[in-house]
């Protein structure tokens, strides 16, 4: 198990490509997806704005779009034109971009973006728990579909 903080992090960034291998099946989630509409592909779609959102946009101070609108909060609900596999490359895409604005800061360097004071270390435990916990909800989705469980 890995013992700093990014190296946790790192190791849940592969969680939604194996929680979500579903074969392309049900991209959009199960043919009921229940009251709340969660699918995996809505879910990953979220993990990758939290991913912009904490670090490039907060942390680093980067002028990147908004990962998510007034009408999507939280980014989950799905465009037609969405599918699974681009949103899980786009995923990895941002944790890439993550990883490389953390690359070189120290584990109590403060946010830049206005408004913001969080050090790095808050934002790191922060998605570690959000990771982990999204990863739990994606392997509750993934049973549904297929009957499959993770770890």
């Amino acid at each position: 198990m890995p013992g700093r903080p990014r190296d946790v992090l790192n190791s849940h960034d592969h969680g939604p490509k194996i929680h979500t291998d579903v074969s392309g099946r049900h991209d959009h989630g199960p043919p009921d997806s229940g009251p709340s509409g969660l699918t995996p592909a809505g879910l990953v779609k979220h993990l990758t704005g939290v991913e912009r959102f904490w670090f490039s946009i907060d942390f680093a101070g980067h002028d990147l779009p908004w990962p998510w609108t007034e009408q999507n909060p939280g980014g989950f609900l799905l465009a037609q034109e969405d599918s699974l596999t681009d949103l899980i490359d786009a995923y990895a895409a941002e944790c890439e971009r993550s990883r490389a604005v953390v690359t070189d800061a120290a584990l109590d360097d403060r946010a830049r973006a206005d408004g913001n004071a969080f050090t790095l270390r808050y934002a790191l435990a922060h998605m570690i728990q959000e990771t982990a916990r999204h990863c739990g909800h994606l392997d509750l989705l993934r049973e549904s579909i297929d009957g499959q469980t993770g770890e």
